[in-house]
């Protein structure tokens, strides 16, 4: 279920304009060629939820770009995220692991709430524990829109260690997903 709501989630900016769109028909194609590692814990004595989400996209020019999105909640209903570009060499990954180190103070913010510690630090360790290939591709339809992945991919879970703003990751969750020589075809039907 995760890597579905990951790949609806990713989508989600692209298909939005182009559902409310007026033309009769569009196609949109969008290359995918990207990493995402994942990490999610929830602290069973108090009810506090840690996501963590980074996405590494390897351009046609230049060096990847590497990404992260957090998200921090308590049972009580507060919480605070943020999500931004990562300084170059926090984020480091191949087909087995993933390791992530960064100050908060170095992540280029785009979006953010609640009170986030400036001298913060998040570091995470993944090693992947087995794998899965796909092939082919996987359909989505909201109202008149369709989303049509197709190409190659890898996800693998992954036991995972680390801490998020001091707090550490109790019994987390996870994996490692690759999405290889991929296309995303988005059309609207009037």
């Amino acid at each position: 279920m995760r890597k579905v709501t990951g790949l609806v989630l990713a989508v989600g900016a692209v298909i939005a304009p182009l559902a409310i769109a007026q033309a009769s028909t569009e196609v949109m194609r969008i290359a995918a060629n990207n990493t995402f590692a994942n990490a999610v814990s929830t602290d069973p004595a108090t009810g506090s939820s840690i996501g963590v989400f980074v996405t590494r996209q390897k351009g046609d020019q230049g060096g990847p770009v590497d990404t992260i999105f957090f998200v921090i909640s308590s049972a009580s209903g507060e919480f605070l995220f943020g999500g931004g570009t990562l300084p170059q060499g926090a984020f480091h990954v191949d087909a087995h692991s993933a390791s992530l180190d960064v100050a908060v103070s170095d992540i280029a913010f785009t979006s953010q709430a609640g009170e986030i510690p400036p001298d913060g630090a998040i570091s995470i360790d993944w090693q992947a524990t087995d794998v899965t290939r796909t092939s082919g591709s996987t359909k989505f339809e909201f109202g008149n829109v369709k989303v049509n992945f197709v190409g190659t991919g890898a996800s693998s879970p992954a036991e995972i260690t680390g801490t998020v703003l001091g707090a550490s990751l109790i019994s987390p969750t996870g994996d490692l997903t690759s999405l290889h020589q991929g296309t995303i075809i988005v059309t609207k039907d009037e």
